[in-house]
């Protein structure tokens, strides 16, 4: 009888066999999987620099790169490229171009295995600052009948130019443009200052100081023509 029993639960005990066994594979593998390290790649981290020697500025260098990170998955949930540090220590460098070590940090619970690339090559220029003369250029016509009585005057009549050396030594002077279209008698404006080259052309990378400075045109009725 016991013999019967046993026969007719033989597929019902088989079956939990293999139901336990899927079980136990299931819970194995998701402990596994919690537990396992993985790499992820992180593109576009921005490149930070750190030490850079006073009076010098930095010209050329790698505005990102990508870390490899190995943890295990639920640390890197949520994690952005902005959370991540990767950094060059310019310590003791002066100008001029060298290839540098990228570093970095990595969040609690990760591990750094590599920078994409490993160096990087920056360019150190010297920052220099100096005061310049202003010029007036002037544009534009008067209302009919008044002519300039003279070029005109700035508020500051100099600016403090900061730039890198390359640059600076480019510069060819600091104008503003004062448009005289329709103007009589006084003409007054805040007009920013602009950098131009030896031929002429705007130049962009170089920081003037103040910002703005006040122009002052005075301008005069033209006498009246002699029709004797």
């Amino acid at each position: 009888m016991i013999k019967k029993l046993l026969k007719a639960n033989t597929p019902a005990r088989i079956l939990s066999v293999f139901l336990a066994i899927i079980l136990w594979l299931f819970v194995t593998g998701d402990n596994l999987t919690r537990t396992t390290p993985i790499r992820k790649v992180f593109q576009g981290v921005p490149l930070q620099v750190e030490n850079l020697n006073d009076g010098c500025i930095v010209t050329e260098i790698p505005p990102t790169v990508d870390i490899t990170l190995e943890g295990v998955s639920g640390v890197f949930d949520g994690l952005t490229v902005n959370e991540l540090e990767a950094y060059i220590d310019l310590s003791e460098k002066d100008a001029g171009k060298y290839r540098v070590k990228v570093r970095g940090k990595p969040p609690r619970g990760l591990t750094v295995i590599a920078f994409y690339p490993e160096t990087v090559e920056v360019i150190i220029e010297e920052l220099i600052c100096d005061n310049l003369k202003v010029e007036i250029e002037h544009e534009g016509k008067p209302a009919r009948g008044w002519e300039v009585l003279h070029l005109g005057q700035c508020d500051p009549d100099e600016v403090v130019v900061e730039a890198p050396r390359t640059l600076f030594e480019a510069i060819g002077k600091i104008v503003v443009r004062v448009d005289l279209k329709g103007a009589r008698e006084l003409y007054r404006q805040e007009l920013e200052p602009v950098v131009l080259d030896r031929e002429g052309n705007e130049m962009l990378g170089v920081e003037v100081l103040p910002g703005k400075v006040e122009v002052t045109v005075t301008l005069n009725r033209e006498e009246p023509e002699n029709n004797e």
